[in-house]
Formats: structure tokens, C-alpha cells, sequence
């Protein structure tokens, strides 16, 4: 019989799952609050928060293959104050979107709209969409 294993990726306040299709781990994965699936990625997406990643850990025992960490990396732009009212500034994370980082300007969030799970981030006040390299080059000429 082949072995199935749980995969575990921790990035700041998020921890992504991946596992096989199992009803009674389903269950389990849905009684943690604000969890969601993620259907692109295939994964399920459960908030960070203390206690939930040692309850996963626990509950998936010796079937967990591997578990990674990284951070993100928090952008203070009081120090770095100097974007100019008409620029952008873009930063791929290792959670596989990218955050965009601009003043008010109206065409670019009307476009940044037309694009699919796409989110505003009100603490933050940036806009996150998922990296595809067909958003990284409109930039390259």
C-alpha cells in the first residue's frame, strides 16, 4: 500500500496544506477557523495563529513529510519614503503573489480590479495579486 504524505508550508501568518483527498481529514482541516481552500494552488490555506500549527502537526502524526518556514518580509514606508506620487513599488513574496505599493492612482487599481484573487490589504494599504509571469512582463521591454 503506497503512503500518502502531508506537506506543511509556514509563511508569516499563514500555514499552507497539502494532503491527499481524505473525508476524515477534511473534517479536521475544517473545524479550524478561517480556513479556505485554495483551488488553484491545491492547497488548503489556515491562518497561523497559536495553536494551529502544532494541532495539525499533532493530528497528522508521522504522515507529515516535510514542514518549511519562511518570513515575510514587513515593507515600513516611513523608512523608505521616497516613491514618487506616480510610482510603483512591487515585491514578489515567497507566498507566490506579488504586493503592490503605490499612491492613489485610479487606472491602476481599476485594472488591478480585472485581475482574478486579486486584495487589498486596509492594515497594510497594498494591493496583493497572485505572480504570473505575464503580470512580470508588461514591466520588461
Amino acid at each position: 500500500m503506497e503512503k500518502f504524505f502531508i506537506e506543511i508550508q509556514v509563511i508569516g501568518r499563514k500555514i499552507l496544506l497539502k494532503m491527499p483527498k481524505n473525508e476524515q481529514d477534511i473534517q479536521l482541516i475544517r473545524s479550524i477557523p478561517y480556513v479556505r481552500w485554495n483551488k488553484s494552488s491545491f492547497h488548503w490555506e489556515i491562518p497561523h495563529y497559536p495553536g494551529n500549527l502544532e494541532k495539525i502537526i499533532a493530528y497528522f502524526g508521522d504522515r507529515v513529510h516535510s514542514i518549511t518556514k519562511s518570513e515575510e518580509i514587513p515593507v515600513n514606508l516611513k523608512s523608505h519614503s521616497t516613491l514618487q506620487k506616480d510610482q510603483v513599488l512591487i515585491i514578489r513574496t515567497n507566498s507566490g503573489r506579488i504586493k503592490l505599493i503605490f499612491g492613489f492612482l485610479t487606472e491602476l487599481i481599476k485594472y488591478i480590479k480585472t485581475i482574478p484573487y486579486h486584495q487589498w490589504n486596509s492594515k497594510n494599504k497594498w494591493w496583493t495579486i497572485p505572480y504570473s509571469e505575464q503580470f512580470e512582463g508588461r514591466n520588461k521591454k
